[in-house]
């Protein structure tokens, strides 16, 4: 079990999820689900692991989940986020106005700090 969760997710490689069934003795079973973070925040987990319970209670009750109807679908979220994004020719333009505006110079610093030694964690 110890495996499962520390084991490392490849990114470049499908998926990053697992979920693993394992019996802990007598009629007692567990699911183990690790998710990498570049998949699911908390918020998503959170929904993830809500409507997976949901869906596991119907099935011990010998009948499918049923899910409520989404206010909006993920192509009307798609819709929206192409016509709110402005446009490269906005970008180009905006761009244009503010390097004539600070002739060429930005004011803010553009100065990065040294990088700094990976920190390791000591297990406390």
């Amino acid at each position: 079990m110890r495996r499962v969760g520390t084991e490392v997710f490849d990114l470049g490689v499908a998926p990053l999820l697992r979920v693993v069934h394992v019996r802990l003795g007598g009629r007692v079973d567990g699911l183990i689900v690790v998710l990498h973070h570049a998949v699911a925040d908390a918020i998503s987990t959170d929904i993830f692991m809500r409507e997976l319970t949901i869906a596991y209670d119907a099935r011990l009750n010998g009948t499918a989940p049923t899910w409520p109807a989404l206010d909006v679908q993920y192509a009307d979220f798609t819709a929206w986020q192409e016509n709110s994004r402005p446009s490269i020719r906005t970008w180009n333009t905006a761009g244009s106005a503010r390097r004539s505006v600070h002739n060429g110079s930005h004011p803010w610093p553009t100065a990065r700090p040294a990088a700094q030694p990976a920190r390791r964690s000591t297990g406390t």
